[in-house]
């Protein structure tokens, strides 16, 4: 029996502190920890939550958009990334220009990608051969931070990205706002947070947008990809950027999403976006994993709410079999970012560190609804199939 890992990581959030203490912009120290694990796979999928839009758009100022020197990709393929999904609220941090660049520079490192998109022809998804298997990966996103960016699509430019929902429109900072804004970004990151700590949110879109008929054709246009990659892949995965920030369980529009999908075709449905782990669960012969978490950001910059444990993450290994073209394991490892002793921010498998079951046993009951003791190997705990 032939069997081909894949491997999934949560939200891939670049600081303003990374490009400070990495020196000459080597990021490698970063994920030194967690290479071994991420190449024992065989393809390798990572959530992209920056944009690599050069040096004269800025790079990263702020914890609210996101632009990171263009090292930061070379790194990303050197410790084993294969694929980086790109549709994420913060792909248009830099407009549609940094949009394109972000691509070329993917391109240009030999790391695949998909989500977003510079030509108004091409696939909304991407079919990768491995081993004789055929894999859809689709990657899609609820929206684009347009509400304070500024950056909203015409109808004419919308192919550009792989939206669930129409854009919010821009919100126009009266000058009391733009003094306020003006200050926070003079003012470190610490008192920045007192000032407006982070909040639990049910959703980042509400209920009531699933009927919506504005929505209806981006709805329709995201299930419309998934049958026709359904028609010339094997196994179709969705990446999904939803939910609600902190929240320890998904919202009602992300849970429309999920079962939407995967009634469509969808064999697997990998979420991101949260900050927060959520479980994995069932829809059909669909598995979902709600959401992966943060699986490297900074928490100083990003602080969580009491018991979001944003700092922890899940790093999925499924392994499908060849012959029966199906998944026919699911594996797991759990990661954590740390700040090390010359204060940057690492990722970390948990067997790394001292003190960490109770918080464990927290993210397995999660995750599984029951305490998952028993591990696979150095590195994975399993999970039935039937979740």
């Amino acid at each position: 029996m032939s069997i081909i890992h894949l491997a999934f990581t949560g939200d891939i959030i670049c600081s303003k502190t990374h490009d400070k203490l990495c020196e000459k912009n080597n990021y490698a120290p970063v994920f030194e920890k967690v290479t071994g694990i991420l190449k024992d796979n065989d393809y390798i999928i990572g959530s992209l939550e920056t944009t690599f839009s050069g040096p004269e758009a800025k790079y990263t100022n702020t914890f609210q958009s996101f632009n990171t020197p263009d090292s930061f990709a070379s790194c990303l393929k050197q410790v084993g990334f294969d694929l980086l999904t790109t549709a994420s609220n913060h792909c248009l941090d830099r407009g549609v220009a940094g949009l394109e660049r972000t691509i070329n520079i993917l391109e240009k490192q030999g790391l695949d990608h998909t989500g977003t998109f510079c030509k108004r022809d091409e696939a909304k998804y991407l079919i990768k051969e491995i081993k004789s298997l055929k894999f859809a990966f689709i990657s899609c996103t609820y929206g684009t931070n347009s509400a304070s960016n500024g950056f909203i699509l015409s109808e004419d430019e919308e192919y550009h990205v792989n939206l669930t929902k129409k854009q919010d429109s821009y919100f126009v900072p009266n000058a009391k706002v733009k003094l306020f804004r003006f200050i926070r970004r003079l003012l470190p990151a610490f008192i920045n947070n007192k000032l407006r700590p982070p909040k639990v949110v049910e959703d980042c879109v509400s209920e009531l947008q699933i009927s919506n008929p504005d929505n209806k054709r981006y709805i329709d246009g995201i299930t419309t990809v998934i049958e026709e990659a359904k028609a010339k892949a094997d196994i179709v995965i969705v990446c999904l950027h939803s939910g609600g920030q902190y929240n320890l369980s998904t919202g009602k529009y992300t849970d429309f999403l999920f079962e939407l999908f995967a009634k469509h075709g969808a064999d697997v449905i990998i979420g991101n976006h949260t900050h927060s782990i959520l479980p994995i669960q069932r829809i059909g012969s669909c598995i979902v994993f709600c959401s992966l978490g943060n699986f490297i950001y900074d928490p100083r910059e990003l602080p969580s709410p009491p018991d979001t444990q944003s700092e922890y993450s899940v790093l999925p290994r499924l392994g499908f079999d060849v012959e029966e073209k199906k998944l026919k394991s699911i594996e797991y490892s759990v990661c954590k970012t740390i700040i090390n002793n010359s204060g940057l921010a690492v990722v970390c498998p948990v067997d790394d560190l001292n003190d960490f079951e109770e918080d464990l046993e927290k993210i397995n009951n999660r995750l599984t609804g029951k305490s998952n003791k028993s591990k696979y190997n150095d590195n994975y705990f399993s999970c039935d199939l039937d979740c």
